[in-house]
């Protein structure tokens, strides 16, 4: 319902023209968005072993060395 879970969903699935189509649409800030687990969506596409789309956000210029964001909590 969310362009951001779309994004997430169909690099998970491999659906490489479906993330095309959902990054077409959306600004590079909401790429760059990490999850509640601190990952991106270039970690997912790693994890997950899509190099297509790996292919996509390097050509789309993204940022590769980009580390992953963990929230510590205090208390």
């Amino acid at each position: 319902k969310s362009i951001p879970f779309g994004m997430k969903s169909a690099v998970e699935r491999g659906l490489s023209a479906v993330f095309h189509t959902f990054s077409r649409k959306t600004s590079s800030l909401t790429i760059n968005i990490s999850d509640e687990s601190g990952y991106a969506i270039f970690h997912h596409a790693a994890l997950h072993n899509r190099v297509a789309i790996i292919c996509q956000l390097h050509n789309a210029n993204f940022n590769v060395n980009q580390r992953r964001f963990i929230m510590f909590s205090q208390g």
